[in-house]
């Protein structure tokens, strides 16, 4: 991490203090990933380990421990999380950490542009459009079963424009961005994302997390569900992804439908690379060049015209 050289805090009157900056030093040492993952264990000592993500509180009483600045005041804690706070919750989610830290370190994004784009273009390759691909196939799966309507929303972006444009991330499409009161109004959902350490990806997570006033009333107990994703390889959360994103289901009281071997003979497919398992559809990236094959397409419109069926029987059951 940034460690202090004097006792000069950050305040507002005296806002340039010399810091020792250890992250060019720790990304040449760990590459990318390895800085990330650095990233990701110093979020998860700072954080308020009952709300999941960075506090005033929190920050104020582990940043001496863990930053090494002890004698930060109340308004540089404010300060440090309003500069992350992109979406001006108060608090910050791990990608508004990561994001924080490579803004504090202005010789790591100089100098060591590539190795953090490489760490970050790996957990967000949906972002070109592979989770997209499949979402499409999913609602004309949903589609096809009669009296369904399906349609397609994104969740709202996390991350910085400039972060973006350094990604080379393409423009958002032009699905409509859902809030969380949106879900009341569906009988069934199929969520889709990237992994991100064999989970969802934060800006999902951070949707997720602003659901907590349809938790309290209990809004969505009883909907099925639905997950798909996307992974950088072979190994990278095919199983994982889903299975750590039921918990978001079963704290809402809602029902996870997985595919099982439903499609038949294309879950045994092994001649070719195809991702999917029993929990959903998916697909790879690799290294972004890889676009769903067309048995990955198959499964999803699978996928959707199950779960459709699925729920149309239970609203039916339910009037």
């Amino acid at each position: 991490m940034a460690t202090p050289q004097s006792s000069t805090r950050p305040t507002h009157q005296n806002p340039q203090p010399t810091f020792h900056d250890l992250f060019p030093a720790m990304a040449g040492k760990l590459g990318g990933e390895g800085l990330i993952d650095e990233l990701c264990k110093g979020f998860e000592l700072l954080m308020d380990g009952d709300k999941g993500v960075i506090t005033f509180e929190s920050l104020r009483r582990n940043a001496s421990a863990v930053l090494g600045l002890g004698d930060l005041t109340d308004d540089d804690v404010r300060c440090m999380i309003d500069e992350g706070d992109f979406d001006r919750d108060g608090a910050l989610n791990q990608m508004e950490f990561c994001v924080l830290m490579f803004r504090l370190s202005p010789d790591l994004m100089d100098a060591s542009r590539f190795v953090v784009t490489e760490a970050i273009e790996e957990e967000y390759y949906s972002m070109y459009g592979h989770v997209e691909k499949l979402a499409e196939e999913i609602r004309k799966g949903a589609a096809s079963v009669e009296g369904v309507e399906a349609k397609l929303w994104q969740v709202p972006e996390t991350l910085p424009e400039e972060a973006l444009l350094k990604m080379s991330a393409p423009p958002k499409s032009g699905s409509p961005i859902i809030t969380p009161n949106d879900l009341t109004e569906a009988d069934g959902f199929v969520l889709g994302f990237p992994t991100r350490f064999g989970m969802m990806a934060a800006q999902f997570k951070a949707f997720l997390d602003a659901t907590g006033g349809l938790w309290r009333t209990q809004a969505l107990a009883g909907k099925p569900a639905g997950i798909f994703y996307s992974t950088g390889s072979q190994g990278g959360g095919q199983e994982t992804t889903a299975l750590t994103a039921i918990t978001q289901l079963v704290h809402h009281g809602m029902i996870f439908v997985p595919i099982g071997y439903t499609f038949g003979a294309g879950m045994f497919e092994m001649e070719k690379v195809k991702g999917g398992s029993p929990y959903g559809a998916g697909t790879f990236a690799g290294d972004g060049s890889r676009q769903p094959t067309q048995l990955e397409l198959e499964q999803a419109f699978h996928q959707g015209k199950y779960i459709a069926t699925i729920t149309k029987k239970l609203k039916v059951s339910t009037v």
